[in-house]
């Protein structure tokens, strides 16, 4: 499956290191300016270790003040085929193309260099794509065009914009619009196998029965949600790895490069307790904090990178499921009239609002000054706020990060208390499809490695060369 999606669970954006939260792309970027993954990046907070108000807003002025170069389109004046799978040709306009979507899902400006790192592992997954599209073919299930433009919508609409703007947005990194419906395409031919089986009542009453069971025992126990990427070879895995600590997105690189076979969906996060992990991933499990990365991880099948993404404790919903409430507040940071004296003042009330160690103080200091502070519920937050939530939680003060709405505002945040409620079976519908992506899932991997080992794969070494070196 040719670029792969993934959206709405955040927390694991961009790691700094193994052992560290995360680290944002970039300070002070409107959020929704990851389209797919918004608003994965990390918002950088008065709440960071070593930084100040002033601090904060230098380095927003200066992101500010950066122009887009469009480095992104790149002019390709030759295409040349780099391999061909069962007769199928991988050219190097293809490797272009994924590559920069991997730097468009994770809001990065195109860079020559790193995608020549990138390159060998794009040209791998490239040809485990074709191979999966081969097999897919074996279902006889076609995409249409409206199951595209449903797709568009939906992915405009989790972003509240026009489908117009997010192909806009696409053509900002040059990508054209084909590529991009491809790209999508791909995807809905797995979900749609699994609904197939799903919808066409594939699964028994035993399986049912089963996956119940299955649940019950996880939502028992202490539970992890994690993404990983997984590859055969040691080596390509420390340069995706590297990339997620240059800043890339570690779900969109698990999308792209993971060889673990899951309905197309590779990297999607999933519910594990300790039993059902291997004891060399629980090892470093125990000593990960929520939003990091860990090291590479030898496994008896191969190596795997993974980030945990939520936990939850026994018989409840997780962190980024539970209800909070916070004290809540946005604050004008920038406005064509302000004067330095204004900047100066606001950047004063930032530092001391940063510096409040209880609610009372800070509502105090509100009310004089004249800053609108409301008590809110939240259910379930925006990923950007349950970051919010999590560091004030954390830090026992109140957090800054720039608004996702404005750029000109800035929202503050102080956590209260929190409700984790009871955790839930999925409904029959879910635990279904559930089912289905497992057989799907152990089917292709059955089939998988036998079909690479059939097929014919003709690689033309001069010009892979040309495009990784």
């Amino acid at each position: 499956m040719k670029f792969k999606y993934l959206f709405l669970l955040s927390l694991c954006a961009v790691c700094a290191d193994s052992q560290t939260r995360m680290k944002p792309n970039s300070v002070g970027k409107a959020p929704d300016e990851s389209i797919i993954y918004n608003p994965q990046k990390t918002q950088k907070t008065l709440a960071d270790k070593g930084r100040d108000a002033i601090a904060f807003l230098k380095l927003i002025d200066r992101d500010k003040r950066k122009q887009n170069t469009g480095s992104g389109k790149t002019l390709i004046s030759e295409v040349f085929s780099l391999e061909t799978v069962n007769d199928d040709p991988i050219t190097n306009i293809d490797v272009v193309n994924a590559t920069k979507l991997i730097f468009f899902f994770s809001g990065r400006e195109y860079d020559k260099d790193i995608a020549k790192m990138m390159a060998p592992a794009v040209i791998e997954s490239l040809e485990d794509d074709k191979l999966r599209g081969q097999c897919a073919k074996l279902f006889g299930i076609r995409v249409t065009n409206s199951d595209v433009e449903k797709e568009l919508l939906r992915l405009a609409s989790m972003n509240n914009i026009s489908i117009s703007e997010l192909e806009k947005r696409v053509l900002s990194y040059g990508v054209s619009i084909k590529i991009f419906r491809q790209n999508i395409k791909s995807r809905l031919v797995f979900q749609l196998i699994s609904q197939y089986l799903a919808d066409n009542d594939r699964v028994s009453s035993a399986e049912l029965e089963t996956a119940k069971k299955e649940q019950q025992a996880l939502i028992a126990s202490k539970r992890y949600l994690i993404s990983e990427i997984f590859r055969y070879e040691r080596s390509s895995l420390e340069k995706i790895r590297t990339l997620a600590l240059k800043g890339f997105d570690f779900q969109a690189l698990a999308e792209n490069f993971s060889q673990t076979i899951k309905v197309g969906k590779r990297g999607t996060p999933k519910w594990y307790k300790t039993t059902s992990l291997e004891p060399e991933v629980v090892a470093q499990l125990k000593s990960m904090k929520t939003g990091t990365i860990s090291d590479i991880i030898k496994t008896k099948s191969g190596y795997k990178v993974i980030c945990l993404i939520d936990t939850a404790e026994a018989g409840r919903v997780a962190s980024s499921e539970a209800t909070y409430k916070v004290l809540k507040a946005t604050v004008t940071y920038r406005s064509n009239l302000f004067t330095k004296k204004d900047v100066e003042k606001i950047e004063s009330t930032l530092n001391q609002i940063s510096q409040m160690e209880t609610a009372g103080n800070l509502k105090r200091y509100c009310l004089v000054n004249d800053i609108k502070l409301e008590e809110e519920t939240m259910s379930r937050p925006h990923p950007y706020y349950m970051e919010m939530i999590l560091k004030s939680k954390e830090s026992g003060k109140p957090v800054i990060a720039p608004s996702m709405d404005n750029p000109n505002n800035l929202n503050v945040m102080m956590y209260l208390s929190e409700d984790v409620q009871r955790a839930q079976l999925p409904d029959e519908k879910t635990l279904k499809e559930y089912v289905s992506e497992k057989k799907m899932n152990d089917a292709f991997t059955r089939n998988f490695k036998n079909l690479k080992r059939m097929s014919h794969i003709q690689k033309q070494t001069d010009n892979i060369r040309r495009v990784t070196q």
